[in-house]
């Protein structure tokens, strides 16, 4: 949208002509356009007139709050995820999720977990994520298939090697105690 050019306008309208009406739409305009702080700013200057809906105003201005709190974990976890801090980063997308469950952290937190080589944990949350019915399905579908290739093959590998390796019991540097 043009959100920022209709919040131009209305900010003219309402120096030309101040209205508590015309700040709580300003405010609605920056929560459209992603400026939450700016929005509670706004929302809180809208309260100073005593408006009849205050207790839904003071309501949506928690859920700004906690919006801007939760983007924010998501932000630190994704940097983590960036740093190779994957351990860290998958706890606060997980706790930013658990507040706020989103398909696309489970994604980010599948991704995290498949990069930490955690293939058992990113199928499943690969999987969750596609209970979620998400529109690239098809193509996390066939990443899912791709892992589950190398997870099975990883798992042949380590029972070839388990089974030509020598024995402890019979090596001769671990002889059998009576």
């Amino acid at each position: 949208g043009r959100y920022a050019e209709g919040i131009e306008l209305l900010e003219r309208a309402y120096a030309a002509r101040p209205h508590p009406s015309v700040l709580f739409n300003i405010a609605r305009a920056r929560v459209a356009n992603g400026q939450l702080d700016t929005a509670i700013e706004n929302f809180e200057q809208y309260l100073e007139s005593d408006p009849s809906d205050a207790a839904p105003v003071r309501e949506m201005i928690g859920d700004l709050r906690m919006r801007i709190a939760l983007r924010n974990t998501v932000d630190d976890g994704m940097r983590a995820i960036r740093a190779g801090r994957h351990a860290e980063g998958i706890a606060l997308l997980s706790r930013a999720y658990e507040r706020r469950p989103h398909a696309n952290l489970l994604f980010n937190i599948a991704r995290a977990k498949e990069d930490a080589g955690e293939l058992d944990g990113a199928l499943d949350t690969y999987r969750r994520y596609l209970e979620t019915k998400p529109a690239d399905a098809a193509r996390v579908m066939e990443r899912v298939a791709q892992l589950l290739a190398k997870r099975d093959a990883a798992t042949t590998a380590r029972a070839d090697v388990r089974s030509h390796a020598p024995s402890a019991r019979t090596s001769p540097e671990h002889p059998k105690e009576p």
